[in-house]
């Protein structure tokens, strides 16, 4: 990822949120184990809408600043909750897809993954489940809702 821009910080993240239509998705880690998959964490892949503006992929100024404010929200997610789950920011820019909220448009995606601290070979627990709950509460705080 490119490093963060002057223009990208200038805006509060829930003000991004916002003008952006930033959203998020959650989705099961999983690791394979002797009995099968064994859940052993969350995907949280957050999106924010690129809208209409023309952009070449890869050279785009909007898609640039838009990956800042993202990686923006998954540092601050996983500064707060590094204590609780292993947090990663996975990979460590975006990517571009096809938007499915706003037609003709494109999202800039950015996945952070949080997976249970030691041996793969236990499930999630109600630690995880309650780290999961306070990261869509700190989400939702920034105004960013889920998809």
């Amino acid at each position: 990822m490119q490093s963060t821009s002057a223009a990208a910080l200038e805006v509060s993240l829930p003000e991004f949120a916002r003008e952006r239509h930033v959203r998020y998705s959650i989705a099961p880690e999983r690791a394979v184990g002797s009995e099968g998959e064994i859940p052993i964490g969350f995907d949280v892949r957050l999106f924010a809408s690129h809208a209409h503006e023309p952009h070449v992929p890869g050279a785009c100024p909007v898609c640039r600043q838009l990956e800042a404010n993202l990686l923006r929200i998954a540092k601050e997610l996983a500064a707060r909750h590094q204590d609780q789950l292993f947090v990663e920011i996975d990979p460590e820019y975006g990517q571009l897809y096809e938007s499915r909220e706003v037609r003709n448009t494109d999202d800039v995606v950015l996945d952070l993954r949080l997976l249970r601290q030691g041996k793969d070979d236990r499930p999630c627990g109600p630690a995880e489940e309650r780290c999961l709950r306070s990261i869509r509460a700190d989400l939702k705080a920034l105004s960013v809702h889920e998809a």
